[in-house]
């Protein structure tokens, strides 16, 4: 008896100096088929992505049928996905929103769909006094282009939009596509404000506080990674460019 006392009181001991012991969380019943259903899901938006001519095509405005893009596609497979599982698990809404990763959701819903479209926005309608510039400055100093893509994405937080803006200026710059290659990691600058749904998300689940946002808008726990993997990256790419001809 005295030795399982001690024993107790050790491993509390060590889970006190460790914090608190670890929450298990057991599988609701159903857990498995909703899970699959997800995967399911997962895997018709992963085959609508590789094959367009499985989704859905409209005519534009010359008559010729042009499939629907997959921003539009995820999102309404995957509420169909929700929708699924709800209707066969036989979910109730109401415990659905009472979820603790709901709120997390919210917000990076709002991130994506608000500040990311208000930001593409607004570079859109000021695409001479921001774009334009930056162009110049690719065309005048190409090895300036990951400053621009960086620069640009932290503004849109969009990489495509980034993409399609800037890198036909580097092609027409005349830089070789093994560079622009080497630079287009400089994408990672959409984490450069916290306004990317992915940081807010990790920001609102993380329970242990480690990962937070400050009063400074560019200062922030993804800062010093996203620094640090942008400079490596892009150099190292420009180091493998240099053995591997474009």
């Amino acid at each position: 008896a005295a030795g399982s006392g001690s024993a107790s009181s050790a491993k509390a001991a060590r889970l006190t100096s460790a914090g608190a012991a670890p929450v298990e969380h057991t599988v609701p019943p159903g857990g498995q088929t909703a899970a699959w259903i997800f995967i399911v899901g997962t895997l018709l938006v992963v085959a609508l992505g590789l094959f367009p001519s499985l989704r859905p095509a409209f005519p534009d405005a010359d008559g010729k049928l042009v499939p629907i893009g997959m921003s539009p596609v995820i999102e309404m497979v995957m509420f169909t996905v929700a929708l699924v599982i709800i209707l066969v698990r036989k979910v109730k809404p109401s415990l659905v929103v009472e979820q603790p990763l709901l709120r997390s959701g919210y917000v990076a819903a709002v991130a994506l769909f608000g500040i990311a479209w208000m930001a593409d926005t607004f570079i859109s309608a000021n695409q001479q006094t921001i774009i334009e510039p930056l162009g110049q400055l690719i065309t005048a100093q190409p090895l300036l282009l990951a400053v621009a893509l960086f620069l640009v994405a932290g503004l849109t937080t969009s990489q495509s939009a980034t993409t399609n803006t800037l890198i036909p200026i580097a092609l027409a710059a005349g830089l070789a596509p093994g560079v622009i290659t080497a630079m287009w990691p400089s994408l990672i600058g959409v984490w450069l404000f916290p306004a990317n749904g992915s940081q807010i998300a990790a920001v609102e689940t993380d329970r242990t506080g480690s990962t937070r946002l400050t009063p400074v808008p560019i200062w922030h726990s993804f800062t010093i990674p996203m620094l640090v993997s942008w400079v490596s990256v892009v150099v190292s790419g420009l180091l493998i460019q240099l053995v591997i001809p474009s």
